[in-house]
C-alpha cells in the first residue's frame, strides 16, 4: 500500500453502480482511501467499508440534508491527518490512466509542487473514445501537498476543491499553478458523462444540489450545460481513440 498517498471520496447512493470499479480501482493503485457517505443505505456502506483498502469514513444519514460539498472536510481531515504526503479528491466516477505508477514517483512524490495538476479526459460514447476538443484539454489539481503549517479546508458549499490555509493566520495560502505537460503529466478519466442520458441526470442533480446555494437555482459552472448541449458535443472527427485506458479496465 502506498502510505505517501491517500484518497479521499463521497458517493451517494445514486451513485451506486460506480462503487465496483472505483474499488477496483483502489486495488490497482494500491492506494488506500476514505469515503463519505450520502444518505447511503447500511449495505452500501458494508460494501465500502468492508474493503481492506478502505481507511476510515463518514456519513450524513439525514434524508432531508442537501448534500454540500463542505460536508466532504471529515473524510479530507482523515485524509490529510494519515501521514500520506499527497492526499486526492477522486470523484466516485473516476479513474487514472494505465501508467500511473510510473508516473507517481517522478511525477508527483519527487515534485515540490503544493498542487500537482493532472490532465482531465472525458469518455466519451464508450471506454474506448474521448473527447479531443477544446472541453477534451482540460486541467484539475488532483494531487494535494500536505503541508505541516497549513491545512486543506473545504470553504464552499458548491466548490469541489479545498482551499490551503495558513494554520497560524487562518488566512488563505495562495501557490503558483503549472499545467501538466505531456508526456510526463497524469491523465485522469471521467466516467460520468460518457453517455447523453447519465449525463442529463448528472445535470439535473447538481442543478438542484448547486443550485440550492445560489441565486439563480442552478448549477453555477457551464461545465453541466455543456455536457448536455448538442452544439457544445465534439464532431466526429474529435472523437478519438483513448489511449489512457488501462489494459483491465471497469465498465458500469
Amino acid at each position: 500500500m502506498k502510505s505517501e498517498w491517500m484518497i479521499y471520496t463521497s458517493v451517494c447512493e445514486e451513485d451506486l453502480e460506480y462503487i465496483p470499479r472505483y474499488l477496483q480501482e483502489m486495488e490497482r493503485l494500491e492506494v488506500c482511501f476514505a469515503m463519505h457517505f450520502d444518505k447511503c443505505e447500511s449495505s452500501t456502506k458494508e460494501l465500502v467499508e468492508s474493503h481492506p483498502n478502505c481507511y476510515d469514513t463518514t456519513s450524513n444519514d439525514d434524508l432531508n440534508l442537501l448534500f454540500s460539498e463542505r460536508h466532504k472536510q471529515g473524510v479530507l481531515d482523515i485524509a490529510q491527518d494519515s501521514g500520506a504526503q499527497y492526499i486526492t479528491n477522486l470523484d466516485i466516477d473516476e479513474t487514472f490512466e494505465q501508467d500511473i505508477h510510473e508516473k507517481l514517483d517522478s511525477y508527483v512524490f519527487q515534485s515540490d509542487q503544493i498542487a500537482v495538476r493532472c490532465f482531465y479526459k472525458q469518455l466519451w460514447g464508450d471506454p474506448y473514445h474521448i473527447r479531443n476538443d477544446r472541453f477534451g484539454h482540460t486541467c484539475r489539481d488532483k494531487f494535494l501537498r500536505v503541508l505541516k503549517d497549513c491545512y486543506w479546508h473545504m470553504k464552499f458549499d458548491f466548490v469541489n476543491g479545498p482551499d490551503l490555509i495558513n494554520k497560524k493566520d487562518r488566512r488563505k495560502v495562495k501557490w503558483p499553478r503549472f499545467d501538466p505537460v505531456y508526456p510526463d503529466g497524469i491523465v485522469v478519466l471521467h466516467w460520468g458523462a460518457m453517455l447523453q442520458e447519465v449525463r442529463e441526470e448528472h445535470k439535473e442533480r447538481w442543478d438542484k444540489i448547486y443550485g440550492s446555494y445560489t441565486k439563480t437555482g442552478k448549477s453555477p459552472y457551464g461545465y453541466h450545460n455543456m455536457m448536455v448541449d448538442s452544439d457544445c458535443h465534439p464532431k466526429p472527427e474529435e472523437i478519438i481513440s483513448n489511449p489512457y485506458l488501462p489494459k483491465k479496465h471497469y465498465e458500469v
